[in-house]
């Protein structure tokens, strides 16, 4: 719950090996958590960048309206390495979604779940989104392939929602 701290950096010297802690590899968490940045770490992984050490749940948490913050970068060496988590490898909230998290440029891999969850939508608001589109497009749902809004089929499914917040 504080801003403008770096963990991690971009030569092998500065880097953090962070595996095998049971909750979060990093929690990065509050409304006062802003401008922090993630990079160069081995989160998942042993010291040699490869031998998977499991038991965290998840590798990077953004949580409770973290905003500003970068997980990785474009640099050479500021990737990190997000692996063997027993959930997600990278989570994001909805409220730190809309706050302008960046995660570039790491390798995320053999996560229990998702690489990176942006949050939660509910098959309501995704419900909503298709009728929308259905009402003002004139369209009709159709049952060949899927071509119709079914829960049971994208309950499993990682959807990727993107929202706009205000008028363009």
């Amino acid at each position: 719950n504080s801003a403008n701290n770096t963990i991690g950096g971009a030569t092998a010297a500065a880097r953090n090996v962070i595996s095998g802690n049971g909750g979060a590899g990093i929690l990065i968490t509050g409304a006062s958590a802003t401008g922090n940045v993630v990079i160069g770490n081995y989160i998942g992984v042993a010291a040699d960048g490869s031998t998977a050490v499991s038991g965290s749940m998840f590798g990077v948490v953004l949580f409770h309206g973290a905003t500003g913050n970068r997980i990785g970068g474009t640099i050479t060496g500021e990737g990190n390495i997000i692996a063997n988590a027993t959930g997600v490898g990278v989570l994001v909230d909805t409220n730190t979604v809309a706050a302008h998290a960046a995660i570039v440029g790491n390798s995320i891999y053999a996560n229990s779940s998702l690489g990176i969850d942006l949050g939660f939508v509910t098959l309501a608001e995704l419900r909503a989104v298709s009728d929308a589109w259905l009402h003002n497009a004139g369209h009709r749902e159709r049952t060949f392939t899927l071509g119709r809004f079914d829960p049971e089929t994208l309950r499993p499914t990682p959807v990727l929602a993107l929202r706009e917040t205000a008028a363009p």
